[in-house]
């Protein structure tokens, strides 16, 4: 029945009006239910089920904006997208909280764009150095420069770790138009998740070269959160992303086991509190 559905789907798809509207269900009798389809509610102004609005309300549900990770995210680093204001003002109350129209976090690349010429020799050897610090350990004398951006902006890394704590996380979903379909949603929270996941391996891979294991240990801990909140959010998309950020943290992670000096006991405290973030990222479901 899924499948005929679906069928009657796309045939509904190539018979639309040619200003784009598509045929309403009522006009060709077709009735949605439990025989048709496994969503059969809400409908859109058309009679057909509305997507979107129904993934959006099924992972909002019992979600608290105090213990939902994109929430406070979107709260703690502001519109590092530079979304619109449209956007901005329709985000705010599916999350419950303020967002700051400007960035509260800047990356080490925004960083140099703001405070040096762009004719600047010394930029492009700096965006070399910048994935450099990502892939292995460092000290502040090989990267100067990258070290001297994460001490402005230690505040922000140490927030960001609360904020990966958070036990829940519900990202809205949100078209630029009128659409009943996931295709159309807007997902900038994934590129904004990936940057973050970013700059926190920098900092880990610097805190291991400094020979602090513990600091480390949070950004690669907040890190593998992140990817779990993003991979599991309703939308194939932000499954892939959460694969890949959990690919960002591998290696800060190899390179912290490698060096760690802890006995057993409190290795076996670490992979409890990184299990949780490690669940298996399912497909199925999606």
């Amino acid at each position: 029945m899924k499948l005929a559905f679906t069928s009657c789907w796309l045939l509904l798809v190539s018979i639309a009006h040619a200003d784009g509207e598509p045929t309403a269900a009522e006009r060709i009798g077709l009735e949605i239910g439990p025989d048709t389809t496994a969503i059969s509610g809400p409908l859109n102004e058309h009679g057909y089920p509305d997507y979107v609005r129904w993934l959006d309300e099924q992972m909002a549900a019992d979600v608290m904006p105090e213990e939902n990770f994109w929430a406070q995210f979107w709260h703690a680093t502001g519109n590092t997208q530079r979304f619109s204001p449209e956007y901005i003002e329709a985000l705010e109350p599916k999350l419950g909280v303020s967002i700051s129209r400007e960035s509260h976090w800047l990356s080490f690349v925004e960083y140099i764009i703001a405070n040096y010429s762009d004719t600047d020799p010394r930029i492009e050897e700096w965006l070399l150095q910048d994935e450099e610090s990502q892939k292995r350990p460092w000290t502040r004398d090989e990267f100067p420069e990258i070290a001297d951006w994460i001490d402005r902006h230690a505040e922000q890394f140490g927030l960001m770790h609360t904020v990966a704590a958070c036990p829940k996380a519900c990202a809205p979903i949100i078209s630029d138009r009128e659409s009943m379909l996931l295709n159309d949603v807007l997902l900038p929270h994934c590129g904004m998740a990936r940057g973050v996941a970013r700059d926190l391996m920098a900092h880990a891979m610097l805190s291991l070269g400094e020979g602090d294991e513990a600091a480390a240990w949070q950004d690669i801990l907040a890190c593998h959160r992140i990817a779990h909140h993003c991979g599991h959010g309703g939308t194939m998309i932000e499954r892939l992303v959460g694969i890949s950020i959990h690919r960002t943290a591998f290696d800060p992670t190899v390179h912290w086991l490698s060096r760690s000096t802890l006995p057993p006991d409190e290795l076996q405290a670490r992979w409890r509190e990184l299990a949780p973030a490690l669940q298996p990222i399912s497909f199925a479901d999606v």
